[in-house]
Formats: structure tokens, C-alpha cells, sequence
């Protein structure tokens, strides 16, 4: 994913983590991410890192999946929960203009998304929002 801190302050400190990060399959197994990697750095666990204003970062989510199924059936990224999410290399689905992810301490405005032939997204932005 890639995103963009837009708030007031130059920089900020964030905070995002892979236990607050899983996928349930439709029978109901867990899949706990192994890994999380932001600006190139490996920030697995609970950690935070900074991020400057107006500057794009990507944001990476290891996640172990079994192959069978062509959704996730529950997605909780940053403790915010998706449902019925496509997983890549299933059927396609439908584009979307975009999505806003609001999580606890900060609103994700996905936007320019399209759905690939392989079934998953492919957004052309993301812009981070701190909640106040």
C-alpha cells in the first residue's frame, strides 16, 4: 500500500503493527501477519516510525494465506475489519473508485482504484488523515 501523511505538523510519529493485523479464512482459521515493512524498514511488531507531510511511503503487510480460498473472509488491518475481501489471482472484481479506512488514530483515503485481472487492487494513491 502506499500512503501519504497530508496533516498539519512536518512530520509525525505513526504507529502500525502486525498484531493488530490478521485475516480470517471462510472456515473460520486465522492467518497472523509475519511481517510488517514501512519506508523499506522492517517494523514488525509494535513500533513506530516517522513520516513527513506531503511525502508518499510504502506501507507492507505480510500476510500467510492458504491458496484455496478466493476471498478472506474477515480483513483486520490496524484493528479496522474488511469483509469479504478478493484475493489476488481469483476471479476479477468489479473497479472501485476508491475506499476510506478509518482506524482509531487515523483516516486512509484510498483513491484511482482498479480491480486487476488477477482479482485483487491496484490504487493509484493513498492520503493519511491523523484523527484529532
Amino acid at each position: 500500500m502506499s500512503a501519504e501523511y497530508v496533516g498539519t505538523d512536518s512530520q509525525r510519529s505513526v504507529y502500525f503493527s502486525n498484531l493488530d493485523t490478521k485475516a480470517v479464512t471462510p472456515d473460520g482459521r486465522e492467518a497472523l501477519t509475519r511481517t510488517v515493512t514501512a519506508l523499506e524498514k522492517d517494523v514488525t511488531g509494535s513500533r513506530s516510525f516517522n513520516v513527513f507531510q506531503n511525502v508518499p511511503f510504502r506501507l507492507t503487510y505480510a500476510i500467510p494465506y492458504p491458496k484455496d480460498f478466493s476471498t478472506i473472509r474477515m480483513l483486520f488491518l490496524n484493528g479496522k475489519r474488511f469483509d469479504n475481501v478478493p484475493v489476488l489471482g481469483s476471479a476479477p472484481a468489479a473497479a472501485s473508485a476508491g475506499a476510506t479506512l478509518k482506524t482509531e488514530l487515523y483516516d486512509i483515503q484510498l483513491s484511482g482504484c482498479a480491480a486487476t485481472a488477477g482479482g485483487g487492487y491496484t490504487c493509484a494513491g493513498a492520503v493519511v488523515t491523523p484523527r484529532k
